[in-house]
């Protein structure tokens, strides 16, 4: 038996695609249906379809419907097998077999182009953007150091930036179709994605034909390696892109208190327009829980993010780092990178620094905007319009979580915190040296009055006139840290 076959669908309730024996094309495959190693179920592979018959497959696709919803972790560990058989479409890391609908990629170079290719990874909220809108500046700058930093990759970002988003669109799984990346670049089916692959590798390898010859450093940069690509075979197919490029790696990566990250990741939700958040979610959730899931453990995880990276790129070319003013060269995420890397950035302009939270007051006039609007054509130009012009004029730290809950929520990572300090900061008597006595003892949330939110009206508004003006609001450190 020779199994061919792909997953072309894998949601929480519909798993879909197709699966044939070459040895025996004629012949219906009865597949098993594992998450991990779960049964979940059987079906058969008989259902007809166009794209099959259009490619002389034959009516050999399958559906299947869980037994129950699939959370991310069990979609992660799905793969068919054949019953009776070892042979499976997918395997026990989630790798998928070659899909034949997608071409063959376009050829490599015979030769490695640049000596290091340095991947910041993030993770989220620890300076990213202060580090991309530093690298959209000083491009040419940088080149002159020896680093290329590449604008294909990096579609067009809202605060300036070069995020290498593509990275991660592509590397995802191929069956990820719902993921809010790809569909922004009108990924929504397999040919689209092999379109998409195959543009996104002829940019990047036009782009590098271009590159000075002394620069020896390839650089990107996306925080959507750590919060998107959660599987092996991800990470794998992004380190084979990029492999052909380059003689070795360094991954760049910043790690904060899990209850910092949580804080900021309910910051960024809220600013963009999501009520339901919760800001330090148990996890995982209870069973019986009904609000929206926007995040899960491993998003947290650091001793999963560490060994997943780790045991693709290789031990010795992590460079894990501690996010915090205390911490960082200068209290300054850019420079602290750049030293790390050994290249000279002195007299690079610095991009005023994007406040990436607002105070305590401003979340609470947001929840209400919010909730004001809701349901209007307009809302979501409307939430991005105050949204970013509360961040220029009324930075803050929001509303703190009790100290308790703050407390409780890191110690659901303490002991992978453990292992990570064990294995990659021997030196220092903890990972992190949180301080939780600048957190309340309960929960404060401010009740704003008439005069406050006009204030906060005002303000926004005149963040406004100024953008529009030419004149932002005031440079502070570049990525220094904050919640």
């Amino acid at each position: 038996m020779r199994l061919d076959g792909h997953i072309d669908v894998c949601e929480p309730d519909r798993i879909a695609g197709w699966a044939r024996d070459l040895d025996a094309p004629d012949a219906v495959l009865r597949l098993q249906v594992f998450s991990g190693r779960t049964l979940l179920g059987t079906c058969h592979a008989d259902a007809a379809r166009a794209d099959l018959d259009a490619a002389g497959v034959g009516a050999h696709g399958f559906g299947f419907v869980p037994p129950w919803k699939l959370a991310p972790g069990e979609r992660d560990g799905v793969h068919l097998r054949v019953e009776g058989s070892d042979l499976a479409l997918f395997d026990a890391y989630g790798g998928p077999q070659p899909n034949p609908f997608l071409p063959p990629p376009p050829p490599r170079p015979a030769q490695a182009r640049f000596r290091r290719c340095v991947l910041h990874i993030g993770t989220e909220k620890t300076g990213t953007t202060s580090v991309q809108r530093f690298l959209a500046q000083n491009r040419e700058a940088l080149m002159a150091q020896g680093v290329f930093v590449p604008v294909s990759l990096a579609p067009a970002d809202a605060e300036g930036g070069l995020n290498h988003s593509d990275l991660a669109a592509m590397s995802l799984a191929d069956w990820r179709l719902d993921d809010p990346l790809r569909q922004a670049r009108g990924v929504t089916d397999a040919a689209a994605l092999a379109r998409f692959r195959a543009q996104a590798a002829a940019a990047l390898a036009s782009e590098i034909a271009t590159a000075p010859e002394g620069c020896t450093t390839l650089l990107l940069s996306s925080e959507h390696c750590h919060s998107r690509m959660q599987l092996l075979h991800e990470i794998a197919a992004l380190h084979g892109f990029l492999a052909p490029w380059v003689s070795g790696f360094e991954v760049m990566v910043y790690l904060r208190p899990q209850h910092e990250l949580a804080m900021s990741q309910h910051a960024m939700q809220l600013l963009a327009g999501d009520l339901a958040a919760e800001m330090l979610p148990h996890l995982p959730y209870p069973d019986d829980y009904t609000g929206p899931r926007v995040t899960d453990p491993a998003y947290f995880d650091y001793a999963r993010l560490l060994a997943r990276w780790a045991a693709v790129f290789g031990h010795e070319a992590m460079r894990p780092a501690i996010y915090g003013a205390a911490e960082l060269r200068d209290g300054d995420v850019v420079t602290d990178l750049f030293a790390r890397l050994g290249v000279d950035i002195a007299g690079m302009a610095r991009p005023p620094r994007l406040a990436g939270n607002i105070s305590a007051a401003a979340q609470m006039f947001l929840r209400a905007f919010l909730a004001a609007i809701a349901g209007r054509d307009e809302a979501a130009w409307m939430t991005g319009f105050v949204a970013a012009n509360l961040r220029r004029s009324a930075p803050g730290g929001g509303v703190l979580p009790a100290r308790g809950r703050a407390e409780a929520f890191i110690g659901q990572f303490a002991a992978g915190n453990a292992r990570v300090r064990e294995e990659w900061f021997p030196e220092r008597p903890a990972l992190f040296a949180s301080d939780f006595l600048g957190l309340p003892e309960a929960e404060c949330v401010p009740e704003l009055s008439a005069p406050e939110v006009i204030a906060l009206v005002a303000g926004l508004l005149q963040a406004e006139a100024r953008r529009q003006g030419g004149a932002e609001s005031a440079p502070g450190p570049v990525g220094a840290a904050g919640p």
